[in-house]
């Protein structure tokens, strides 16, 4: 991407920091990074000028004393911690997409342990089937972008919600997720009543098929982005220099423009890396 001499020059003088989370609370995103003052501090995502690293190490952990770095700066791919990082949430980290157990394995644990829901959810009027843990569920609707949703079930840890998410999944020809481009497609259109029909269609067939009682489809339009978009915006590669003016945020996807037109920067995926940005304390 072409970035202009005044900004490169501003660029070098913007604070260096490793970013340790991205998260919603409620319509509200959150970017901490953990700077060079060692200091946890936030990203401003109101602009949109910085430099992100390749690589990945890990976010370390928060206690209830604060923040604590990984003691390794151990290299991360796939997770944003390392084992020994995240041991005192969960135990094995393969437990958070495949689940090995209904707790027993680790009795000391919670995550695996608690309540579950499975849920539907519309990504523009493409319909997923997801599980999270129950006190997780409108966080997780929001982080991912989601356009409306329904709770499908509610299951008493999370091996039984992903077993019953996969057999759901299986029957109804339902997908666990989609590629950035096929999400981005529907920022550039607004059809709540398609979304509407198909859950209708959905939710005869499920209940039908499972003997169950599905949830009331519930849309969400309080992303602090304004749909639909004049165009579809062009995922770009993670790492690198991004410049431009912000549009809004929604789900993982921070969309800007430039003079290349609408760009989405997927701020979930520079979790874990090192970034020159401009920074604010907690």
């Amino acid at each position: 991407m072409f970035v202009d001499a005044r900004e490169l020059f501003r660029l070098k003088s913007l604070a260096d920091a490793h970013a340790i989370s991205f998260e919603w609370h409620g319509y509200v995103p959150e970017f901490l990074v953990y700077a060079a003052d060692g200091k946890v501090s936030r990203l401003d995502l109101s602009g949109l000028l910085i430099d992100v690293s390749d690589g990945k190490t890990c976010v370390g952990r928060f206690a209830h004393d604060g923040y604590m770095p990984c003691p390794g700066r151990l290299p991360v791919n796939g997770y944003a911690q390392c084992q020994g990082c995240a041991g005192a949430f969960i135990p094995q980290l393969s437990c958070v997409f495949e689940p090995r157990c209904s707790g027993e394995l680790c009795p000391d644990a919670q995550f695996c342990r608690r309540e579950h829901k499975v849920y539907l959810a519309f990504l523009g009027d493409k319909p997923k089937i997801g599980m999270t843990s129950t006190r997780r569920l409108m966080r997780r609707i929001i982080e991912q972008g989601a356009d409306a949703y329904s709770v499908v079930a509610t299951a008493g840890n999370r091996m039984s919600a992903r077993k019953f998410e996969k057999e759901i999944g299986s029957a109804m020809k339902l997908r666990q997720g989609y590629r950035a481009e096929d999400i981005l497609a529907g920022y550039a259109s607004n059809d709540w009543e398609k979304i509407g029909h198909t859950y209708e269609s959905l939710k005869q067939d499920i209940e039908s098929r499972f003997e169950i009682r599905l949830g009331e489809l519930n849309f969400i339009d309080r992303y602090p982005l304004s749909l639909p978009l004049s165009g579809v915006p062009r995922r770009v590669e993670t790492a690198g220099i991004h410049s431009g003016k912000v549009t809004g945020i929604k789900g993982r996807f921070m969309i800007y423009e430039n003079d290349g037109g609408l760009r989405a920067l997927d701020l979930a995926d520079i979790v874990a890396r090192n970034v020159r940005s401009e920074i604010h304390p907690v």
